[in-house]
């Protein structure tokens, strides 16, 4: 009975012991699992309103706050998502996201893009001074529709279609560019763009008249406008001379000079839809039918006569006929611009000549007197200062040079006239006035 019994408490040792044993050697350590990580996310927005989410792997309660009001963030789950109203501004912005679950948290970063809204890429459009309608680009990644407010001047109109901006301008007849702005807005936000049309010109032979020799000729003229700008020429009102309009230019052509006389005619050319210009074509062999003898007629119904020739160096001179500035043998040294058939006489020149007053001999001096509206005779100590004479030459043949004062004194002053003095030289030395020859004109008949 000892020994059974013995025997039952040995065998619950053994047992104990191998239980003791057994649980030593399946125990493991416990590793809570890592959580809260990032498995993916969009949350690269454009300038629209639009949604994005953010994916997180969690094992407790996921929470999300968003730094800016713009941004709006919302857990569903293990899934953040995320929405962004409209950017009207060309700035991008950004807001912190700040997502917490397990007792950690991460931030993330959510980015939208600014505003594209510019017309003509902000630059000012120009345009010519030509009627037409111009399409302008339009730059905008919003999704609000595109509206123009009405033009504010008469001389365009905007309107938008498919996405551009059409600007539909008049002729601008007047010889100053113009400007005006376009506002076009897409929601609440207004994008300006400047419309700067340019002036109207139209320049024939770069401003001059055509001056041809006695030879019969044919010559073409440049014009000079600006694009889109259509005209057209006149019929000659002589028969001794033809116009066209070939490739743009004026063509002219002309047949030979015999009249022994210099000739002159004008045309109209007609342009940008009714404007017209004259255009002067004069024909003469200058040495032989304008330079000559000429009447200069001076103050109320004077007169002297005059040689208009070249001088022995080459240069123009007036060589006076008669009367006793001629008995001394004075000559007045002029320019002569034949291709503008303009004459230049200056002040303070010494003439060839000399004048004896009281036993004492004096050089003979020019001198260019001006005037104000009141009639106060003024002269300057310049000798920049000068009369400008322009040639006309009638349709019998007459030829006229009339003057007025060079751009040396201010526009509000006129000529008086052309002063001959004596005295020891130049301005400095002028002691009296020897003859005046008040509103000169030289005319050859």
């Amino acid at each position: 009975m000892k020994k059974i019994t013995f025997s039952i408490f040995l065998l619950a040792l053994i047992g104990m012991v191998l239980s003791t044993a057994s649980c030593k050697e399946d125990e493991v350590e416990f590793t809570p699992k890592e959580s809260l990580k990032l498995q993916n996310y969009d949350l690269l927005f454009d300038c629209n309103a639009s949604q994005g989410s953010v994916t997180v792997d969690a094992v407790g309660n996921v929470t999300v706050q968003s730094e800016q009001p713009w941004c709006n963030a919302t857990a569903s789950g293990n899934k953040v998502n995320v929405s962004v109203t409209d950017n009207t501004s060309t700035e991008g912005r950004s807001s912190k996201l700040t997502i917490k679950a397990d007792g950690k948290e991460i931030v993330v970063v959510a980015q939208q893009k600014g505003l594209v809204f510019s017309v003509n890429d902000g630059n000012a459009y120009e345009v010519i001074a030509a009627a037409q309608e111009h399409v302008i680009d339009i730059a905008y990644s919003g999704n609000k529709e595109i509206s123009v407010e009405p033009s504010d001047v008469d001389w365009v109109t905007f309107a938008i279609k498919d996405g551009k901006l059409y600007a539909n301008c008049q002729l601008n007849t007047a010889d100053k560019i113009r400007e005006t702005e376009a506002r076009v807005k897409a929601g609440g936000v207004t994008s300006t763009v400047t419309i700067r049309q340019k002036n109207l010109y139209f320049i024939v032979n770069n401003g001059n008249d055509y001056i041809g020799n006695d030879n019969a000729t044919t010559v073409n003229l440049p014009i000079s406008t600006p694009e889109g700008i259509e005209y057209s020429v006149a019929e000659s009102v002589v028969d001794w001379a033809r116009f066209s309009i070939v490739n743009g230019d004026l063509r002219v052509e002309l047949d030979a000079n015999e009249t022994g006389k210099p000739r002159q005619t004008e045309t109209t050319i007609t342009y940008a839809g009714g404007l017209t210009t004259k255009f002067k074509i004069q024909q003469a062999d200058f040495d032989k039918d304008v330079l000559g003898t000429y009447t200069l007629q001076y103050g109320s119904g004077s007169k002297r006569m005059i040689e208009l020739e070249k001088a022995a160096d080459g240069q123009f001179q007036w060589r006076f006929l008669d009367g006793n500035i001629a008995n001394l043998g004075a000559t007045i040294p002029v320019h002569i611009d034949q291709a503008t058939n303009t004459m230049n006489v200056m002040s303070n020149v010494d003439l060839e000549a000399t004048y004896v007053k009281d036993g004492v001999t004096y050089k003979l001096t020019t001198r260019i007197l001006y005037q104000n509206s009141a009639g106060s005779l003024y002269s300057k100590n310049s000798d920049k200062l000068g009369m400008i004479g322009t040639l006309t030459i009638a349709e019998n043949g007459t030829c006229t040079w009339n003057f007025v004062i060079n751009n040396d004194v201010a526009s509000t002053y006129s000529l008086y006239g052309l002063r001959i003095g004596y005295g020891t030289g130049g301005y400095t030395g002028w002691v009296g006035s020897y003859t005046t020859f008040a509103n000169p004109v030289l005319v050859k008949e």
